[in-house]
């Protein structure tokens, strides 16, 4: 078995480092309560509608769900004015990731994304055997574009604005982000993760442009 040889690319994938449950935090400080933040979790429990609505497909789970999401898709459409054909439902970001890493990224691909911020990036570069660059963020942890365009490369393919970014909180102002796609040339993808934009509150944040 060990003579059959494994894709290089695998030596430059670091498995993921999931934050730590609540009972582990709870009995390693020894605290009553804790409140999690991180992960994406909600601290206030399931919404009681997702509960009803899990609840009356029980006796349907021998059957294969919708893998299109179609219904999901059409109310989603609807509400953001958009086709049900410019829609993609995953579960959850990191297959969204890796899904666009699979689709766009060659062996001779660079992708930028500002650092420290989500390391599924890197996953899913590493992953099709595509280039990382690093570009790290100014010294209060603030996105800075000149850096970012003076890092794009004839090579570059993808680039990742993590707004408001994980794990620094900072966000990029609707300004910069324009700013940004005008800049760029036209065959680089920005990918914009919002996934944090519910704690996001200042009237120059953005998770859209326009």
């Amino acid at each position: 078995m060990n003579q059959i040889l494994k894709r290089n690319a695998l030596d430059s994938i670091k498995p993921y480092t999931p934050g730590k449950p609540l009972w582990e935090v709870q009995e390693e400080l020894g605290l009553q309560e804790v409140i999690k933040l991180a992960s994406n979790e909600n601290p206030l429990g399931a919404s009681p509608k997702a509960i009803e609505a899990i609840s009356n497909i029980l006796n349907e789970l021998n059957r294969y769900p919708d893998a299109h999401a179609i219904e999901l898709k059409k109310i989603i459409a609807s509400r953001l004015a958009l086709k049900t054909e410019q829609l993609i439902i995953t579960n959850g970001a990191d297959e969204l990731i890796t899904l666009i890493s699979e689709t766009f990224l060659e062996p001779s691909d660079e992708i930028i994304v500002p650092f420290p911020s989500f390391s599924e990036y890197d996953f899913g570069a590493h992953l099709m055997g595509a280039k990382v660059v690093p570009v790290p963020l100014d010294h209060e942890y603030q996105f800075n574009i000149e850096t970012i365009l003076a890092a794009v490369t004839e090579h570059t393919k993808l680039i990742y604005i993590c707004s408001p970014n994980n794990p620094t909180g900072t966000y990029m102002p609707k300004s910069m982000l324009e700013k940004l796609l005008q800049s760029l040339p036209k065959n680089i993808l920005v990918v914009f993760d919002s996934a944090y934009s519910h704690f996001a509150t200042n009237e120059d944040y953005t998770n859209r442009s326009h």
